[in-house]
C-alpha cells in the first residue's frame, strides 16, 4: 500500500491520524491529511491492516543482520530459475561485475563468509551466461558522473552482501566493470543494456518473467523482499519495462551504447 498510517494516543492529546500517499522522497502531487477524529483513526487503521493481511502472504522477507545463509540461498534460487528476466539496479548491475571486483568486495566480508559470496556469485554469474543462450536478460543500469567516480563517491553494487561499510569504484574499477558490460552486449544477442538517468529509486528490482520478483532496499542491514504472487510479479516487470523505453532510457541502437561507454571509459583513463 502507498498509504502509512502513523498514530499517537495519549490523556492529554487525544487521538490523531496521518494518511500519507507519499512513498520513499516524494514530495510532489502527494497529500497528507491529518486528523483527530478516531472514527477517522479506526477507518484508516483498519483499511490499512486489511490490505496489511492481503500483501504479507505473497511477501517473504530476508535480512542480511544475522543471516547471510538465507540471503545468499534467495539469491541463488532466483539465479537458478530459468526465464526471461529484466532487473533494475541502483548503479551497474552486480551480475556483469568481474570477478575481480567480486574478490574485492568479498575479501572484505568476515573470513566465514568469503568463499561462500564468491562462490554464490560466481555460480550466479554462470547460470547468467547459460540462459542468455535462450532467454533474453534486459539490464536497466544508472552510469555514475565522471566527477563522482574520480572523487570516489560511487559504491559498488554487490558490496551490500558484505554487512561492511561501502566499497565504492575507483576509475580503474569502473572501467573494468564498463568493459565487462561491453563484453556482453558484443557477443550475446540476448543480453540488452539499458542506460537511464538516475532517478528517485533507491531499490534494486529483479524481475524473472513474472513469476518472481527480488526488491533490494540497500542499508545497514540489507533487506531483501522476494514476491512469488504472478500478478505482483507481472506488475513489477511492466513498472520496468517503461524504463527500457524512451523518454527514461537513452542509447538505443547498438552501435550508440557501445559508442557511449566506450567514450566513457577513455574519459576515465585520461584522469
Amino acid at each position: 500500500s502507498e498509504h502509512s498510517f502513523p498514530t499517537r494516543r495519549s490523556s492529554d492529546l487525544g487521538v490523531a491520524s496521518v494518511l500519507s500517499s507519499s512513498i520513499g522522497n516524494q514530495t510532489k502531487n502527494r497529500y497528507t491529511l491529518l486528523s483527530q477524529d478516531s472514527r477517522m483513526l479506526e477507518c484508516f487503521a483498519g483499511d490499512f491492516h486489511d490490505l496489511l493481511s492481503r500483501c504479507k502472504p505473497m511477501i517473504t522477507t530476508h535480512s542480511s543482520e544475522g543471516n547471510a545463509e538465507d540471503l545468499l540461498r534467495c539469491i541463488s534460487q532466483f539465479e537458478s530459475d530459468r526465464g526471461n528476466r529484466i532487473q533494475q539496479s541502483t548503479t551497474l548491475s552486480s551480475i556483469t561485475a568481474p570477478l575481480s571486483l567480486i574478490q574485492e568486495v568479498a575479501s572484505n566480508a568476515p573470513s566465514q563468509d568469503t568463499s561462500a559470496i564468491i562462490q554464490t556469485l560466481s555460480n550466479a554469474q554462470e547460470r547468467f551466461v547459460h540462459s542468455l543462450a535462450d532467454f533474453e536478460f534486459i539490464d536497466i543500469h544508472s552510469l555514475a558522473s565522471i566527477e563522482d567516480i574520480k572523487e570516489g563517491k560511487v559504491p559498488v553494487g554487490c558490496e551490500y552482501l558484505c554487512q561492511v561499510p561501502p566499497i565504492h569504484y575507483t576509475p580503474k574499477t569502473y572501467i573494468a566493470h564498463l568493459q565487462s558490460i561491453i563484453y556482453y552486449i558484443e557477443n550475446y544477442p540476448n543480453y540488452h543494456s539499458v542506460f537511464r538517468d538516475r532517478g528517485p529509486d533507491i531499490h534494486a528490482i529483479l524481475a524473472k518473467e513474472g513469476r518472481q520478483v527480488i526488491l533490494m532496499r540497500p542499508g545497514t542491514p540489507l533487506t531483501v523482499f522476494e514476491i512469488s504472487q504472478p500478478y505482483v510479479a507481472e506488475s513489477c516487470r511492466e513498472y520496468l519495462l517503461q524504463f527500457s523505453k524512451p523518454p527514461y532510457s537513452k542509447c538505443h541502437g547498438y552501435s550508440e551504447r557501445l559508442a557511449m561507454l566506450k567514450s566513457m571509459i577513455q574519459e576515465l583513463e585520461n584522469l
